[in-house]
């Protein structure tokens, strides 16, 4: 299986082989954010478990956990997930985003997508 890596300007990046395919992942991935600045490794999402894999595509060992146990008041069955900066992701489900703080290990902020993201008729800019 292979995994796709996008900028922020949703240019395709380049794509991880993972290795071993799905008897690795316990669950269909959803999303992927970088674990740390550097980059080197990153955190799966599947429908409610989250675990890390390394940048050649191997699933650590042993890092399998509950979403809801490692991201309290994120949801399970997530849509996307966006590293914003060093203490910020945000993550998507349908409409609704949640603002997750890391140092702080709790979401900070929910909403509406479009009110908060868009801008035009889409969101909240005047018309």
């Amino acid at each position: 299986q292979r995994l796709w890596e996008f900028d922020r300007m949703r240019n395709p990046m380049g794509t991880i082989l993972v290795q071993g395919g799905p008897r690795t992942m316990p669950e269909r991935p959803r999303a992927v954010i970088a674990t740390s600045a550097s980059g080197n490794d990153v955190e799966v999402f599947g429908s409610g478990i989250l675990w890390r894999m390394k940048m050649n595509g191997e699933v650590i060992v042993g890092s399998h956990r509950y979403i809801s146990s490692q991201y309290s008041g994120v949801p399970s069955m997530i849509d996307a997930a966006v590293r914003w900066d060093s203490r910020t992701v945000y993550f998507f489900k349908g409409n609704r985003y949640y603002r997750y703080d890391t140092s702080r290990r709790t979401v900070i902020g929910e909403g509406d997508f479009g009110p908060a993201f868009l801008k035009g008729e889409c969101g909240d800019a005047p018309r």
